[in-house]
């Protein structure tokens, strides 16, 4: 960990041209969409989720539950979950972290029987549906024409970005990764304010079991990006500080290509 802090500390020095300027959260809303990221603040979600089962779930709850019975389809319209696998210590991966507006496609078996499991990060309302609505979801942001491409491709990004970063990432990569792409997704929500604070609101040991740290090593790690003047990130709050800085970090580019499909 001590060579990722060196390189942390040499970005913190490095003179600001060498990442390029910095865009303001107005400027990079203007250039950059989610896939589903206007679905909800429109409405148009709601016209073309009619055949969605919607339901709550607590905080804690599986919705979806390995082995069991389950849709093809989920979309989150409040509250934060995540596919998992569960270890046999007892331990679990999560695989990825999903927001509001955010689609997955469950990973099924020809019978419908889960290969994984969702749990509800906090109070959540979700929508279960088919295939075919996960085409009409995707279909808001491809031009009206049913497609669940778009959602498809965002799921597997991030989930191969993920895979990379566990396999090769020590513990501040791992985190600043997984912080980075957590802030650019809200900031493409237009959740970014302008002090570059964005609602998180997931505990540390989810975040360690997102990038395979202890809860401890997660909370070390965060001290650090404190301490360096990277990030705050307390109370369900991120506060980016420097996020060229934390990009250098993890090993990506400061600025990531428009997620417009």
């Amino acid at each position: 960990m001590s060579s990722v802090m060196d390189r942390a500390n040499a970005a913190c020095r490095a003179p600001r041209e060498e990442y390029g300027v910095e865009q303001s959260p107005s400027e990079s809303n203007a250039a950059v969409r989610m896939p589903g990221a206007t679905a909800f603040a429109d409405g148009a979600l709601d016209a073309h989720a009619l055949r969605f089962v919607p339901r709550r779930v607590m905080a804690g709850s599986d919705i979806v539950s390995e082995g069991g019975d389950s849709p093809a389809c989920l979309v989150i319209k409040q509250g934060w979950a995540a596919p998992y696998k569960l270890l046999r210590d007892g331990r679990r991966q999560l695989l990825d972290l999903l927001m509001e507006q955010d689609g997955i496609r469950v990973c099924r078996d020809d019978q419908g029987r889960a290969f994984h499991s969702i749990v509800a990060l906090t109070d959540s309302y979700v929508l279960e549906g088919t295939a075919e609505d996960l085409a009409r979801f995707g279909a808001i942001q491809h031009n009206g024409q049913p497609c669940a491409e778009p959602v498809f491709a965002e799921q597997q990004r991030r989930m191969m970005d993920r895979m990379a970063i566990l396999g090769h990432g020590r513990a501040a990569e791992r985190l600043a990764s997984c912080l980075l792409d957590l802030w650019r997704r809200q900031e493409a929500r237009g959740n970014v304010d302008e002090s570059g604070s964005c609602p998180i609101p997931i505990r540390q040991s989810d975040l360690g079991d997102a990038v395979g740290l202890t809860a401890v090593h997660v909370c070390r790690t965060l001290t650090v990006f404190r301490r360096l003047g990277l990030l705050e990130f307390a109370n369900g709050r991120l506060k980016m500080l420097r996020p060229e800085k934390v990009a250098f970090i993890a090993g990506c580019e400061s600025e990531r290509p428009p997620y417009d499909v």
